[in-house]
């Protein structure tokens, strides 16, 4: 029930210009749409329109959040949102004034208006974040970040939505709210995303692509164009000829690199050493901070860490030696079931490591896995079971 009477005739906004730039459009638009919420639609709606433009907490991002706040259903708050999005539609690109108790005035929602003229030239219902960006730029001579809060509210007025993929890879898409296809297309563009990484360093034909996603039954009716607009949303795929692949500025480009260099060289590498023959790939990071080459490498399952030694091994290599100093002296004072002298040790654990007779003994005195029971003989301590804490 209305908390007061509707007046007879409004004109919104009130102050009167012969010309409105997108600017002046933008900076008065919240007014105007809160002004139409409260006039035609009540207080609850305009809590729900005020909290969707404006939320008082970070936790009011979903229409489902603020419904909850205001006591109200997901599906009421829904369906309260959507009618008034259908009414500024109507009032402001449609020009449609009719029953509203409220005029909205023809030069203030221009701007609006010739950007809806842009978007339905679109050749195709997806736009990437770049191809919007660029339309705002063509029309209003503004970028998406220069909307704020009232970018959600546009693109809501104009009939899309953007899509947000969780992956950091994959840039955002904006789709026609009525498109039916927007489920496929998300999980289009994860599967395309790492089944092109699966293919590295080769890469992947369009027909290809295309040849993948129709095996599958949920993706089996995206058009080749659509296709092809989601690889180009992915930040880590170029186009090399006629492959689509990882690009070189990629980390899986970079983890592909060093795939080769440990190839080539057919041993483990130190991460130094992995770094300074990474240059003529195009590295120009620093080799003496191993964040630039280690984090790469272990975050692909294709390299395993050889020890604590700063040295890298590829899995596939079933015969390199993994295992810590400690780890390979616990090992063989265990098989050998009685303690062991620092001079056999050594002897058993350079056929593996590289290793310093003087380092061995260090290790093992500062680990509680050990324990002196003579002139440079070794034992285990119990409980015999070697921790993970121990080994760091």
């Amino acid at each position: 029930m209305r908390t007061r009477p509707l007046p007879k005739y409004v004109f919104l906004p009130v102050e009167v210009r012969r010309v409105w730039s997108p600017k002046a459009f933008l900076a008065e638009l919240p007014d105007v749409v809160f002004s139409i919420a409260d006039l035609r639609f009540g207080p609850n709606a305009f809590a729900v329109l005020k909290n969707y433009l404006r939320p008082e907490s970070q936790h009011l991002t979903s229409l489902a959040a603020i419904g909850r706040s205001l006591g109200v259903s997901k599906q009421a708050s829904q369906a309260v949102f959507k009618r008034m999005i259908r009414r500024f539609r109507e009032v402001m690109i449609e020009d449609t004034n009719r029953m509203c108790g409220f005029h909205v005035r023809r030069e203030f929602s221009l701007p609006l208006r010739i950007l809806a003229t842009e978007v339905r030239r679109h050749p195709d219902p997806i736009l990437l974040q770049s191809e919007w960006d660029a339309l705002l730029a063509r029309t209003w001579q503004m970028r998406s970040s220069d909307l704020g809060q009232m970018e959600r509210f546009i693109l809501e007025v104009l009939g899309l939505r953007r899509f947000d993929f969780s992956e950091s890879t994959l840039g955002s898409i904006i789709v026609l709210a009525s498109d039916k296809d927007v489920t496929r297309l998300l999980v289009a563009a994860r599967f395309i995303q790492k089944l092109i990484a699966s293919h590295h360093p080769a890469g992947l034909t369009l027909q290809q692509i295309t040849e993948a996603i129709r095996k599958r039954t949920r993706l089996r009716s995206l058009s080749e164009e659509r296709i092809r607009v989601l690889m180009r949303c992915a930040r880590d795929i170029e186009k090399v000829g006629d492959q689509y692949r990882t690009s070189d500025r990629s980390m899986m480009r970079r983890a592909d690199h060093y795939e080769e260099i440990l190839l080539r060289a057919d041993e483990p590498l130190h991460y130094r050493e992995m770094a300074r023959r990474a240059v003529p790939f195009g590295y120009k990071g620093n080799p003496t901070q191993h964040q630039s080459v280690t984090e790469i490498l272990r975050q692909d399952p294709r390299f395993v860490p050889v020890g604590h030694s700063g040295f890298w091994a590829l899995v596939r290599w079933r015969k390199v030696e993994t295992r810590g100093i400690k780890e390979i002296a616990f090992d063989e004072i265990k098989r050998a079931g009685r303690p062991l002298h620092e001079d056999k040790l050594h002897l058993l654990i350079a056929k593996k490591r590289s290793v310093k007779r003087l380092s061995i003994r260090r290790m093992l005195a500062l680990s509680s896995q050990f324990k002196r029971v003579g002139s440079k003989l070794w034992a285990l301590n119990e409980p015999t079971a070697l921790t993970i804490k121990d080994l760091l």
